[in-house]
């Protein structure tokens, strides 16, 4: 019986990479977060192994030859300057033993093996991984950088202190790495990876311009999912890891960043523009999504911060912000006394965010009362924030977003643009941030629970 040398071939590598596994499973039974590549000891001649991409002769290989999927480390290996498409003679390919090994190797990965890989990396492709969990994170890692830099700078300044103003300074510097570390945590990062976030941030966040903490979320996350992929993989770890870490995230910077930056601030500006224009409808338009955006699992003051969002639009956004703490903390005060008033009101409206699962229609006042503030502080006081962009995001949180409005009435003064700070100005922070929130949300809260729609203890906090 004649045997074909090509099916000989064929059957004596599925031999051996059955063999193999067999041997793996043997020897190294307790070995972890091996690559998902199988295949035999010894390579079959590439001739062979390319053959398919000339002549079609075997089209049910064809996927399983070339896996669509390949894991970022290994593509960076492929890439050389000649390209990887065998465009060129077989005695090129063969002098590049790197690209030709990991692309065309036999059986070089299968899709479960891919999978099982994956998840053994906790690498997990969801909205609330990358949406919600690294979102807040990064939020958080905004907090403790720009945010509290943001605060002790201008206590400095108002009380004359300089060395204030140079604490401040340095937390401010450091947003980028605090953004992107805490990226790194929500994603469970091992060590080595989360530490090498740092350059990852502060390059994403430099290059970025005014859209640096957008630049940051989207280049922490790939940069941290690469680290993830190599992490353990090899006896050399501690070099490898952090150079693919390091190297991801720098080069996407270099790429991307700029250009995320200037779409971010492309649509801050506009948002701005449309505001002054039409600062009515506007004004109900971004307040309820600030204001929604604030009470969700998300960050409010990463989206401001991210699209630049100051001036009349900032002022608009102050607005949704407080009309959900504020409205929130009066309208629970029966369930949840002085506490509930406090950590609401100069915490986060978030907190009633269980309660909104179970009862969709406790937030109706708070919306409502964002869609009434939100044109009052456009169009009546003309209230902006020329602060810094993350203060208008944040609300009565900490008082920043009222010491963010202040804030930008002493630097225009200071610029003259301004020629001082009148009662007007102050009767019209006073009224957006506490009074009408407090008032407008507390009425509509009893018209609801008197229709029914919020019962006795719907908004009691856990």
């Amino acid at each position: 019986m004649e045997v074909r040398s090509e099916n000989f071939h064929h059957l004596t590598s599925e031999n051996a990479t059955m063999a193999q596994l067999v041997e793996q499973r043997i020897r190294n039974a307790r070995v972890k977060g091996s690559s998902p590549f199988g295949g035999s000891r010894k390579m079959l001649p590439l001739y062979m192994q390319w053959e398919f991409l000339y002549v079609y002769r075997y089209p049910s290989q064809l996927f399983k030859t070339i896996n669509f999927f390949l894991p970022f480390f290994q593509f960076c290996l492929m890439v050389n300057t000649n390209g990887f498409w065998p465009a060129q003679s077989m005695e090129v390919w063969q002098e590049q033993p790197i690209c030709a090994y990991y692309f065309v190797k036999e059986g070089m990965m299968d899709m479960d093996k891919v999978r099982e890989f994956i998840r053994k990396k906790d690498i997990i492709f969801s909205l609330r991984r990358y949406g919600i969990d690294a979102f807040a994170a990064m939020a958080q890692g905004l907090f403790c950088s720009l945010l509290i830099g943001t605060i002790i700078n201008t206590v400095g300044t108002q009380a004359g202190l300089p060395f204030l103003n140079t604490i401040g300074g340095f937390a401010v510097k450091v947003s980028g790495p605090a953004m992107a570390i805490a990226i790194g945590y929500a994603l469970r990062c091992p060590p080595l990876v989360l530490f090498s976030m740092a350059a990852v941030g502060y390059s994403a966040n430099d290059l970025g311009g005014a859209g640096g903490p957008l630049a940051v979320y989207v280049i922490a996350i790939l940069a941290a999912e690469a680290g993830k992929l190599v992490s353990k993989e090899t006896k050399i770890d501690i070099l490898v890891t952090p150079l693919v870490t390091i190297f991801t995230g720098t080069a996407l910077s270099m790429l991307i960043a700029p250009a995320i930056g200037s779409a971010a601030n492309w649509v801050g500006q506009v948002i701005m523009w449309a505001t002054e224009q039409q600062p009515f409808i506007m004004g109900i338009l971004v307040s309820v999504i600030v204001g929604i955006a604030l009470t969700l699992p998300i960050s409010s003051a990463a989206i401001c911060a991210a699209l630049n969002l100051t001036g009349l639009a900032g002022g608009a956004a102050l607005a949704g912000c407080c009309a959900n703490m504020v409205g929130f903390a009066v309208m629970s005060f029966r369930e949840n006394r002085w506490g509930g008033l406090i950590s609401q009101g100069l915490g986060t409206s978030m907190l009633q965010m269980g309660n909104i699962v179970r009862n969709p229609r406790i937030w109706i006042p708070a919306i409502v009362t964002s869609a009434i503030t939100g044109p009052v502080a456009t169009c009546v006081f003309r209230l902006e924030m020329n602060g810094p962009a993350v203060s208008s995001g944040m609300g009565t949180c900490g008082m920043v977003g009222p010491i963010g409005v202040y804030t930008g009435w002493v630097e225009d003064i200071a610029k003259g643009l301004k020629q001082a700070v009148t009662g007007f100005d102050w009767a019209g922070l006073i009224l957006i941030s506490f009074i009408l929130p407090a008032v407008i949300c507390w009425a509509l809260g009893l018209v609801c629970r008197r229709i029914g729609w919020i019962k006795e203890g719907d908004l009691k906090l856990e």
